[in-house]
């Protein structure tokens, strides 16, 4: 008998109209089924996203949650731990009893990751929000300019 292999792949947003794509093949083992070796393929794939693409994915209290989510919008859920979710096109914000940032850390975080001036100037709002931000923001304009 031939030895089995199975594979895993998915594509993500990684947000301003780029995405992704991290695939895996894994040889199943005698002692394995197809579907635990796919399991740990598919558990594999989005650690390495999710490791890799640490901005996309933050901690935040629930004001900044509801604060957020009615700024940009996004899609809302609550997983099966009762952790509530928003998703927009760029990052995902979730609330857990972990590390959470507070609203002027999102916004400096967005500043950071903002890498254009586009995605930059979509925050000046926000920004002027605490002075912390105002001259993150400053200093990340002065940057591209």
């Amino acid at each position: 008998m031939k030895p089995l292999t199975v594979s895993y792949g998915k594509t993500y947003n990684i947000g301003a109209y780029q995405s992704e794509r991290i695939d895996i093949e894994m040889q199943v083992d005698k002692n394995e089924t197809p579907q635990e070796v796919l399991s740990a393929a598919k558990s594999m794939v989005e650690a390495f996203h999710k490791e890799n693409n640490k901005g996309l994915y933050m901690n935040v209290d629930e004001e900044t949650l509801a604060a957020y989510s009615s700024m940009f919008g996004g899609e809302e859920t609550i997983t099966p731990q009762g952790i509530r979710t928003v998703s927009t096109n760029v990052s995902e914000l979730r609330t857990a009893p972990l590390k959470t940032l507070t609203q002027e850390q999102l916004i400096l975080q967005e500043i950071k990751l903002s890498d254009t001036v586009k995605k930059l100037s979509e925050l000046k709002l926000l920004a002027d929000r605490f002075p912390s931000t105002k001259e993150a923001y400053e200093k990340a304009f002065h940057t591209f300019c």
